[in-house]
């Protein structure tokens, strides 16, 4: 695992996979698997990736912006559940 801040690699330590047996349905972004090692900043434009990307792909992200250098789309809210139900609601 490689931690990049502003394009640059600030840290660099091994990472396994995770075992076979790890709960699918839980994930943790800026914060340790059990809690207690939170990030203390903020995260923009968080991403995961199947593949490893080389410090060229990172840079490139971080200066032109996850969706242009990806092509890939934010998700974006209209006709999700979550919209629909609170738009429901607010015709109280």
């Amino acid at each position: 695992m490689v931690i990049y801040t502003d394009g640059e690699e600030v840290g660099k330590q091994p990472y396994a996979k995770p075992s076979l047996d790890a709960d699918p349905g839980r994930m943790r972004i800026g914060d340790g698997s059990n809690g207690g090692h939170q990030c203390e900043g903020l995260l923009d434009e968080v991403a995961l990736f199947n593949v490893a990307l080389e410090q060229n792909d990172i840079k490139e992200i971080m200066e032109d912006g996850l969706e242009n250098a990806t092509g890939l789309l934010a998700v974006e809210p209209e006709n999700k559940l979550a919209t629909t139900w609170g738009k429901l609601k607010s015709f109280r």
